[in-house]
């Protein structure tokens, strides 16, 4: 934390020059109405949105606000690791499907209802053992 002496008219005072630099520190995009600051993010190139997002917590909430740019940042996230793929001569991973979701979650409901089923049979064979 770096102390400044400045003159005035009250004579030599002293300034702390860490408050003095994040009270000078004014964000003119959340000032700006959310409808015109996203505006702002969608005219971005996707290198400068992705940086953007990272600089402030206010800006990121924007992004999440807006699908039109997160969909726009998930197709090009996606293309590009299409094309490192490409480029490295391997087979890009399928896109999961609907379908393919749902079957998971058939699967995993069989899976519970195979466990239940084996739970119940052990509990009967061991009450007649007793």
């Amino acid at each position: 934390m770096a102390t400044e002496y400045v003159f005035g008219p009250l004579g030599i005072t002293r300034v702390n020059k860490a408050v003095t630099e994040t009270e000078n520190n004014f964000d003119i995009i959340s000032a700006l109405p959310l409808e015109i600051s996203t505006m702002i993010f969608r005219l971005l190139d996707p290198a400068a949105m992705n940086a953007a997002m990272l600089v402030r917590k206010n800006w990121y909430s924007i992004y999440q606000s807006d699908p039109i740019i997160k969909r726009f940042l998930r197709r090009r996230v996606r293309r590009s690791t299409r094309e490192r793929y490409r480029l490295a001569g391997l087979a890009a991973p399928k896109r999961r499907t609907r379908q393919s979701r749902d079957e998971n979650k058939r699967r995993a409901k069989k899976a519970r209802i195979d466990k239940q089923q084996l739970s119940s049979a052990l509990m009967r064979t061991r009450s007649m053992r007793i």
